[in-house]
C-alpha cells in the first residue's frame, strides 16, 4: 500500500484505512460477486512489513490444475472513519503471488500472474467504490 505520492504506508496507516483485506475465488463467471464467489483468505488485523509496506493474506482452499487457471478478486473494506484519516489517498499494488506445490513442498512461482497498481483512490464520506 501506497500514498498518492507513491510513499508507502505503515500499519497503522494501513489499518486507519482497512478494517479488514480478503481474497475471493470467482466462481467462474468472470464478476465480482461476494454473495457467490468464495472467500478464500481474510485478514482483520493487518501487519503490514516494513520493507514495501505488503499485506499478506495467507489463502485457503484454492487449488488450479497445472494447465489451469484462477481468477481472485481482493476486497479492500474501509473503515467508518477511512475519509477523515490522513492519508485518505491510497494505491494498492498486487504483487506476482507464490504458491506451494502440495505434494512436494516446495514453492512455485506463478508464471502468468503479473504485477499490477490501481490509480490513486480517495475515500470520500458515503462514496463506496470496487
Amino acid at each position: 500500500f501506497s500514498d498518492n505520492n507513491g510513499s508507502v504506508l505503515n500499519t497503522v496507516q494501513a489499518s486507519n484505512l482497512f478494517a479488514s483485506i480478503s481474497v475471493y475465488l470467482d466462481d467462474g463467471d468472470q464478476v465480482f460477486n461476494p454473495g457467490v464467489d468464495s472467500v478464500v483468505g481474510t485478514v482483520n488485523e493487518l501487519m503490514l512489513s516494513p520493507v514495501g509496506a505488503a499485506q499478506k493474506v495467507p489463502l485457503s482452499g484454492v487449488q488450479v490444475p497445472a494447465t489451469g487457471s484462477a481468477r481472485l478478486f481482493v476486497e479492500a473494506l474501509l473503515t467508518p472513519d477511512a475519509a477523515a484519516q490522513t492519508p485518505n489517498q491510497f494505491q494498492v499494488k498486487l504483487q506476482r503471488p507464490q504458491s506451494s506445490d502440495a505434494l512436494a513442498g516446495g514453492v512455485l512461482s506463478l508464471e502468468c500472474a503479473m504485477n499490477a497498481q490501481s490509480g490513486v483512490l480517495t475515500v470520500r464520506p458515503g462514496v463506496a467504490f470496487f
